[in-house]
């Protein structure tokens, strides 16, 4: 027998089509994920209990481990959800991932960090505290693989033998993370800019970029 998602109620409730809306399992896993979002920001990951996301979300507590199983679990989708945030943040309105070399990508990075804030911000976590490891371990797997696709593509094809693009985009991204950290104790926006332009031009030059970049261009001519 398959496992149950838990009812809030042991009482037969009627099956309005509100309710069957509710428990739509894709639906209440976005429920809790918001509400642990909120209530995350506001007290803390630590302070906050799976008995509060519940009640929060509207669900029942054996909901949170239906669908994430534990509350680690639950942070590591937290991850997962705000890496794919950065990502569209980082591509912008770009169709193609060719104009976006690491310039472009740190830059709208750290624009969006800057406005959403991160782990001390969303989860009253430091960003060095063992506990927010299952946030940034699920969120680096996102980030990092969006890196390599650009690298692949803003890289001419030259540069690229011999090259580890997934290990580069690794290391790309554990230098901006770094990076975070200085921008986070930074005391003035011109100091903040400067970590910023020392960054990307570090990435740049570990990553092989051409000193005057430009964009690669297609087959048939335009730039891609």
């Amino acid at each position: 027998m398959g496992v149950q998602e838990p009812s809030l109620s042991n009482q037969a409730l009627p099956e309005t089509e509100e309710r069957k809306q509710r428990y739509r399992p894709a639906e209440t896993r976005d429920r809790v994920l918001a509400a642990a979002r909120k209530l995350f920001a506001q007290h803390g990951y630590l302070n906050t209990s799976t008995q509060e996301i519940a009640s929060e979300a509207e669900v029942a507590e054996g909901s949170i481990f239906y669908h994430f199983g534990s509350k680690k679990n639950l942070l590591a989708a937290l991850g997962v959800a705000f890496a794919g945030e950065m990502v569209v943040a980082m591509r912008g309105t770009s169709e193609d991932l060719c104009d976006l070399e690491p310039g472009v990508t740190i830059t709208r990075a750290f624009e969006f960090v800057e406005s959403h804030g991160f782990s001390e911000r969303l989860l009253g976590l430091s960003f060095d505290s063992p506990e927010v490891q299952p946030f940034m371990v699920a969120s680096r797997e996102v980030v990092v693989s969006f890196i390599a696709q650009c690298h692949a593509a803003t890289m001419p094809e030259p540069m690229q033998k011999g090259m580890d693009i997934d290990l580069s985009a690794s290391m790309a991204y554990a230098a901006v993370c770094d990076t975070l950290c200085l921008i986070q104790a930074a005391g003035s926006d011109a100091e903040k800019a400067h970590i910023l332009e020392q960054t990307i031009g570090f990435v740049r030059q570990a990553m092989g970029y051409p000193h005057e970049w430009k964009a690669p261009k297609r087959a048939n001519g335009r730039r891609r």
